[in-house]
């Protein structure tokens, strides 16, 4: 079983034929990878509509098991509940959330968003400063887009319990995990002494650390994740995690083209019995 993994597609953000084209190029480099199975870690568009549509046009085109869970951009909204949206991606037959995989007798998939509980800033600033969400004239999108009703921190939380209620159930000797966010902290927006300020801010949208205990408690093998706009795979404890992220044109490598990034963000594994 070969499993594939791929964040950031940001779809709604480029012209229709961008869409048509990075569609076409996934279907083909799954084939050419081997695939048995995709899952897109969340950021696919900014609304579950486009979501929606993104997924049945996609798993028409890459004729295997296609799976996704929702990153803060898909939850993004002007006028509905930001609770019913996520319910109804927890309901829907492609989402991960809820809904783990069993992939072979030893091997489990647990998916899920997480969410930012603001660790990653380190104390810098204040909770009531950064519940706001407004830094230097500039407002954390997810502020005016989203409203869990909840801080950041008791979403995190929340999100972690269903997690574990996943893992638990999966009964397995081995796990994957597929977050959209940051779940190590050395995997954030990297330190510059000269913009250390600014990255100790943003960083507290990027990472949750009320994971670690699940890293201790469970046999989680592999680890895959988005939101930070960069590409990588390293080993932390003897685990592997990945960074998976597309991104969008305008962050690539100059004169590179979508078939070379698709390439160089989807990560793959192969699971045996």
């Amino acid at each position: 079983m070969r499993l594939g993994v791929i964040s950031d597609l940001h779809v709604d953000l480029q012209e229709d034929s961008y869409q048509q084209s990075l569609i076409k190029l996934l279907a083909k480099e799954c084939r050419k990878q081997g695939l048995t199975i995709l899952i897109i870690a969340g950021d696919v568009a900014n609304h579950y509509s486009l979501v929606y549509a993104f997924i049945e046009q996609l798993q028409k085109a890459i004729k295997i098991p296609l799976y996704f869970i929702p990153g803060n951009h898909d939850y993004w909204s002007d006028k509905e509940n930001t609770w019913t949206i996520y319910d109804n991606y927890c309901k829907h037959p492609k989402c991960l959330m809820t809904k783990p995989l069993s992939l072979t007798k030893n091997w489990g998939l647990v998916g899920h968003s997480a969410w930012y509980n603001h660790a990653g800033n380190f104390g810098r600033h204040s909770e009531i400063f950064l519940e706001k969400g407004i830094y230097q004239g500039y407002k954390w999108s997810d502020k005016e887009k989203i409203n869990w009703q909840i801080s950041d921190r008791q979403v995190s939380k929340r999100f972690v319990k269903t997690i574990e209620k996943d893992l638990i159930n999966l009964r397995k000797e081995n796990y994957i995990l597929i977050t959209h966010f940051v779940t190590d902290f050395q995997l954030q927006i990297l330190p510059d002494p000269n913009y250390q300020v600014d990255i100790d801010y943003f960083n507290a949208f990027i990472s949750t650390d009320d994971l670690a205990y699940l890293y201790r408690k469970y046999p989680i093998r592999y680890s895959f994740m988005g939101h930070v706009h960069r590409r990588q795979t390293i080993n932390i404890s003897g685990r592997k995690y990945f960074q998976t992220s597309l991104g969008t044109p305008q962050e690539w490598e100059k004169d590179s083209v979508l078939s070379e990034n698709i390439y160089q963000a989807l990560k793959v594994i192969e699971i045996k019995e």
